[in-house]
C-alpha cells in the first residue's frame, strides 16, 4: 500500500483520513498473464492500481483487427475510463501481458466518498486530466512524428517494455507494422550499414570486353549456392502460392497464411526429395 499512497500523493495532498478512507477500498488481487481486466460490451466497475506486471489497452475492429491503445506499467492508474465515467458499454479490452499484481476495488465505492471526503473528488478529477494530457500527447505524435520518433518517445517513456512485451504489440502501438519496427532498430542499432545496392554488387559482374575470370565464376556460384536455399521456397510461395505479401491487417491472420504457405512449401519439397530418394 505504501507505494500506492506515494503514487496518489503526486497528484495532491490529501488529508490523513481521507487517504486511510481511499486506501481501505482497494483489495489486492493476482491476474495471470492472458486474461483480461475489461472487455468490450460489458459494463465497466472495476478501477485497479497496479503495483507490478504490464497491461495494454487496445481496440478489435470487426474484422478482428487488434490496436493498441495504451501500456500500464507498475505504479499506474489502470480502468476502462469512458465506460466507468458515462455507465454505458465499453468499448476497450484491458489485457494483461504478463502476471500481474494489482490492488482493486469498485469504482462506486469510490464515488461514494465524494461527499464525506472532497478531497478524493479533486484526486480523482487531477488523475483524470493527466491521463487526457497524454492521451492528447500521444494522438498528436500519432499525426506529427514520423514512424523513427514515435519509437523513440517510446523508448523515454516506457525504458524496459521492449523486453517485456512481444514485438507486435509495441508495432501496433507505435502505429506500425513489426517489419518496420525491425528496420528501425536496426538502423538505430547500427546493423544496417550496407544498402542494396551494396550488398548485390558483392557478386563480381564482367562485361563483353572484360568477362568474368574462372576464380570470379567460382565466387559467384559459391555465393548463389547460399542465397538460393533461402530465395527457393520465398520464390515457390511468390509464384506458385500467391504469396507476394500480406494481404490482411490483422497480424494473427498473417501469420497463419505465412505459417500455412510454409508448411505446403515442406511437403512439397519432401515428395521432390522422395522421389528422388535422396
Amino acid at each position: 500500500m505504501q507505494s500506492f499512497e506515494t503514487y496518489l500523493s503526486r497528484f495532491t495532498s490529501l488529508p490523513p483520513v481521507s487517504m486511510q478512507a481511499l486506501l481501505e477500498l482497494f483489495e489486492p488481487i493476482t491476474v495471470e498473464k492472458g486474461n483480461h481486466l475489461a472487455t468490450e460490451g460489458e459494463f465497466a466497475k472495476k478501477l485497479a492500481f497496479v503495483k507490478s506486471g504490464v497491461l495494454r489497452a487496445y481496440y478489435r475492429s470487426p474484422k478482428g483487427e487488434e490496436f493498441n491503445k495504451i501500456f500500464f506499467i507498475n505504479l499506474a492508474i489502470v480502468g476502462a475510463y469512458s465506460s466507468l465515467i458515462t455507465g454505458q458499454r465499453n468499448m476497450i479490452n484491458i489485457q494483461c501481458l504478463t502476471d500481474c499484481e494489482l490492488l482493486q476495488t469498485n469504482f462506486a465505492r469510490i464515488l461514494a466518498l465524494y461527499d464525506t471526503h472532497p478531497t478524493v473528488e479533486r484526486l480523482n478529477r487531477v488523475i483524470t486530466e493527466d491521463f487526457f494530457v497524454k492521451k492528447e500527447r500521444r494522438e498528436m505524435s500519432l499525426v506529427m512524428n514520423d514512424a523513427s520518433e514515435r519509437y523513440a518517445m517510446f523508448q523515454q517513456e516506457f525504458p524496459d517494455l521492449e523486453n517485456q512485451v512481444a514485438q507486435y504489440h509495441v508495432a501496433s502501438y507505435l502505429g506500425i507494422t513489426p517489419t518496420q519496427l525491425s528496420r528501425i532498430r536496426a538502423k538505430k542499432d547500427g546493423s544496417l550499414t550496407k544498402s542494396v545496392d551494396e550488398m548485390l554488387s558483392s557478386y563480381a559482374k564482367g562485361t563483353r570486353k572484360k568477362p568474368l575470370s574462372k576464380s570470379q565464376k567460382r565466387r559467384n556460384r559459391k555465393k548463389s549456392s547460399v542465397r538460393s536455399a533461402v530465395e527457393h521456397p520465398f520464390g515457390y510461395m511468390k509464384e506458385r502460392l500467391g504469396y507476394a505479401g500480406c494481404v490482411a491487417r490483422n497480424l494473427l491472420r498473417n501469420e497463419l497464411r505465412s505459417t500455412m504457405n510454409c508448411v505446403v512449401y515442406n511437403l512439397m519439397r519432401e515428395h521432390w526429395l522422395l522421389a528422388r530418394k535422396i
